[in-house]
C-alpha cells in the first residue's frame, strides 16, 4: 500500500514538473533605467525646449505655406517608400488579428445540397419493375467546433509578439513619413532661398 502511495506521489510531482517545463517563457518585465531628476551642465549648452504641442500629422502647417502643403500631400500619396511601410503595417495588423482570434473557439461548416432524378426504367432489387421516375433531394449541414486551451502560454506569447510587431510597424511608418516630409521641406526651402538669391542678383 505504501509503495502504491509513493508511486502516485512521484507521478503527481513528475506531472507538475513537466507542466512547469512546458510553460512558454516568463511574463515580460520592462527593464528599469533610473535617471537623475536633474542634470546640470555649463555653457555653451542650454536646456532644450521640445515642441511637443505641435501637431504630429501635418507638421509643416506651422510654416503657413500653401505650396509646401500641397507638395507634402502629393508626396504622401505617391511616395513608394511610404506605401511599402503602410503595407507592412497592414500585414502586421492582420497578423495580430489572426493571433487574437486564435484565443476563441472556431466554428466550421460545410453545407451540401444534392438533387438526383432516378429514371422510371432503372433497375431495382428483387426484379421488381420501377413504377415512375423519382426525384430525390439530399441536404447536409455539418458543424465542427474546435477549441485549443492555452495551457502553456504559447498563444499568449504569440499575441504579445504580434502586438509588438504591429506597434513597431506603426512606428516605422510614422518615421518614414517624418523623414520623407522633412526632406521635402528642406529641399523646398533650399529652392526658395536660391530663387531669392537669383532674384537679388538679377536686379
Amino acid at each position: 500500500m505504501r509503495s502504491a502511495k509513493n508511486i502516485a506521489l512521484l507521478t503527481g510531482v513528475g506531472v507538475l514538473v513537466f507542466a512547469a517545463g512546458c510553460t512558454v517563457g516568463p511574463k515580460y518585465q520592462r527593464a528599469s533605467a533610473p535617471v537623475p531628476a536633474k542634470w546640470d551642465v555649463g555653457e555653451p549648452w542650454r536646456e532644450s525646449s521640445p515642441k511637443d504641442g505641435i501637431p504630429k500629422g501635418e507638421w509643416w502647417g506651422v510654416f503657413h505655406d500653401e505650396e509646401l502643403g500641397e507638395l507634402e500631400k502629393q508626396t504622401l500619396g505617391a511616395n513608394q517608400t511610404i506605401k511599402v511601410a503602410a503595407a507592412r503595417l497592414e500585414q502586421a495588423r492582420a497578423s495580430a488579428a489572426v493571433q487574437l482570434a486564435a484565443r476563441f473557439p472556431t466554428l466550421a461548416t460545410a453545407p451540401q445540397a444534392e438533387r438526383q432524378r432516378l429514371s422510371g426504367n432503372r433497375p431495382t432489387s428483387f426484379n421488381v419493375p420501377a413504377i415512375a421516375p423519382v426525384t430525390q433531394n439530399t441536404f447536409a449541414l455539418p458543424f465542427t467546433v474546435g477549441y485549443e486551451a492555452d495551457l502553456f502560454g504559447r498563444r499568449r506569447r504569440n499575441i504579445e509578439a504580434a502586438e509588438a510587431s504591429y506597434q513597431a510597424a506603426a512606428a516605422d511608418l510614422e518615421n518614414v513619413r517624418l523623414v520623407i516630409t522633412s526632406e521635402l521641406a528642406g529641399d523646398y526651402f533650399t529652392v526658395r532661398q536660391l530663387d531669392t538669391e537669383l532674384g537679388i542678383l538679377n536686379r
